[in-house]
């Protein structure tokens, strides 16, 4: 049997690197305020908004600048930087990827403020790149293997994560004998442990020309999806599926669930409608025997297990299969126990 690590940005989080979209969006804002203050004129533009202050008399704090951001002194010339930044749920970077696929839906119906298609996309685009320069600060240099985490990764398969191969009699679960690292991340942070293991890099590498970047919507099952592939064009510039076929590493993937029994261990993905498309594949496989999410424990005790499960329930067309394949709360475990 072999086993998928499934590393996601609560990964990054369990180990300290702040690449959640709310590190993002305040570096953004921090660099823009300072951008503001050192114009020190009454008018500030840039690539993202045109900004007009009362006073610069008594200098320019951070204040005066949130004030008129949101008022009609502030003007957005990237429409998609006003809708990610007014949304504070928004908590991951799965949510910045579904702000756009509704956006997208927006342009169809003509109810998209920014104005066609081709403008989002190059919205997005503009975002994406101030997202790479963000990343490209946040090294996995200095953070040490977490014991703890390396024991899960690399644990003997239980008996009550893997039931369901348990009915075939032809097959040995007792051992695992290929672990594949499936990073999701745009950080290396997994490079901690998978010496000896294969890496996909699946959504791509900063700085690598041959594995570039993939950042857009993975749900080919929505309803307007249809008419988007009708559409054509501009509305398929972020289609993960199209973009997948830019390297070799998706079909690497299916090589390797096709060759032999897996479980699938979560670490740190929110199982979010973006990877759908992929995640089905993945989850629904007959070789996939057993998924098995890593929950996270916040200050006030509570986990997302449920949460994980949710998102995991829309992926799966077979409920049923989803019931047999999920395990159960009582054998999970928080991807890092709170000391």
């Amino acid at each position: 049997m072999n086993r998928i690590i499934l590393i996601g940005n609560g990964f990054d989080l369990a180990h300290g690197l702040e690449t959640k979209y709310e590190h993002f969006i305040d570096w953004f804002w921090k660099k823009t305020f300072d951008n503001i203050r050192s114009n020190n004129e009454i008018i500030y533009g840039d690539d993202f908004i045109r900004l007009k202050l009362d006073s610069i008399e008594n200098g320019i704090s951070d204040e005066k600048i949130k004030y008129r951001l949101k008022t009609n002194a502030c003007f957005y010339k990237n429409e998609f930087l006003r809708r990610i930044t007014g949304e504070s749920e928004f908590n991951n970077w799965v949510d910045i990827e579904e702000e756009y696929y509704t956006a997208l839906k927006n342009c169809i119906n003509g109810n998209y403020k920014g104005g066609n298609v081709e403008k989002l996309n190059q919205e997005f685009e503009d975002i994406k790149r101030e997202l790479k320069n963000y990343l490209m600060g946040k090294s996995s240099k200095g953070i040490t293997t977490n014991e703890e985490i390396l024991d899960k990764i690399y644990s003997t398969p239980k008996y009550q994560d893997c039931i369901r191969a348990k009915k075939r009699l032809y097959q040995k679960i007792d051992r695992v004998d290929f672990t594949l690292f499936l990073n999701f991340n745009y950080t290396h942070t997994e490079s901690l442990y998978s010496s000896g293991a294969t890496t996909i890099n699946i959504h791509g590498e900063l700085n690598n020309s041959k594995n570039p970047i993939i950042f857009g919507y993975g749900d080919e099952q929505d309803t307007l999806h249809k008419e988007m592939e009708r559409r054509g064009g501009s509305y398929l510039d972020n289609v993960k599926t199209v973009n997948y076929l830019k390297t070799p590493n998706y079909k690497n993937l299916m090589s390797f669930i096709e060759m032999d029994l897996y479980q699938v261990f979560i670490m740190g993905h929110s199982c979010g409608l973006s990877d759908k498309t992929l995640l089905s594949t993945l989850f629904e496989h007959e070789h996939c025997i057993s998924i098995k999410p890593f929950f996270y424990i916040d200050e006030k005790g509570h986990n997302n297990y449920e949460d994980i499960v949710k998102n995991i329930y829309r992926i799966f067309t077979g409920k049923a299969m989803m019931r047999e394949k999920v395990v159960n709360k009582e054998y999970c475990e928080p991807l890092i126990q709170l000391k």
